[in-house]
């Protein structure tokens, strides 16, 4: 288990705090078991509890634009003569929509992308929110 800077924090306020409520009432002896003690039931019974109930509302993390290469996506337009339209795929769960690019080797040969079929990301420029697609694959 690794400490934390929360938890040096932690450990410290807890021992400073049961150190000056127990300084009255306990022999200087005693004291440092006090503040030792203060230390593990502030971090151990207070802060770790609070933390972990608030690490349930924290979201998983994006994956990122790059991660849907190689995943296919619906053409919600028609590509129109330059090989351009839009494609609708998930991300996170999400639907989001990018501009893409037909191949180019499949532009030449003709390919035809309508509303409705399926193509397959081959590259994603996150920088642009584009993607090349393949439908021949």
């Amino acid at each position: 288990m690794m400490i934390s800077p929360l938890d040096i924090f932690s450990f410290s306020l807890g021992a400073g705090a049961a150190g000056i409520l127990g300084q009255s009432l306990v022999s200087a002896a005693l004291l440092p078991w006090i503040a030792v003690l203060g230390a593990l039931v502030f971090n151990l019974g207070i802060v770790r509890p609070v933390m972990g109930f608030a690490m349930k509302f924290v979201s998983k993390p994006s994956d990122g634009l790059e991660s849907v290469v190689a995943h296919t996506a619906e053409a919600i337009t028609r590509f129109d003569e330059s090989g351009r339209g839009l494609v609708r795929l998930t991300l996170d769960e999400q639907n989001i929509q990018l501009l893409a690019t037909l191949e180019t080797a499949e532009l030449h040969h003709g390919v035809i992308v309508n509303k409705g079929d399926e193509v397959v990301v081959v590259e994603v420029d996150s920088a642009r929110n584009t993607c090349r697609v393949t439908k021949e694959l």
